[in-house]
């Protein structure tokens, strides 16, 4: 089975529950880790803003 939503959370092929709030944590965790690439950075708050708003339709 691959990646799917139910209620609130994006569901991983191996059965990983993950929240728009996670994914924003890690971004803040890996921007405070790690050398700030500006491109991957975007791209993953990108993909959680798009995640949380898909969740909240």
């Amino acid at each position: 089975m691959g990646w799917r939503i139910a209620k609130e959370n994006l569901i991983s092929p191996n059965g990983l529950s993950i929240s728009s709030n996670k994914v924003l944590t890690g971004t803040a965790i890996l921007e405070i880790g790690a050398v700030q690439d500006s491109q991957n950075l975007s791209l993953i708050i990108k993909t959680a803003r798009s995640l949380r708003k898909t969740l909240k339709s």
